[in-house]
């Protein structure tokens, strides 16, 4: 469902560069921690979206850039 919402469209004045982090793999009983994102990755997010996972404050601090 996000792929369509983060395409890119005509109109579009911005640039978003999506990033699907797979932390809870099908068929595992619990996620990554959001360390297992590489750091690279991590230096550039400005957003997440969450869906069933747990984000707790001393995640926050893995993401310098984050503001949503």
């Amino acid at each position: 469902m996000e792929h369509p919402i983060f395409a890119p469209a005509p109109t579009q004045q911005y640039k978003v560069d999506y990033f699907q982090a797979h932390l809870w793999p099908v068929g595992t009983d619990k996620p990554k921690p959001w360390s297992s994102i590489p750091e690279d990755v991590r230096n550039k997010v400005d957003g997440i979206m969450l869906l069933k996972l747990h984000f707790k404050a001393e995640d926050v601090f893995l993401f310098p850039r984050l503001k949503v």
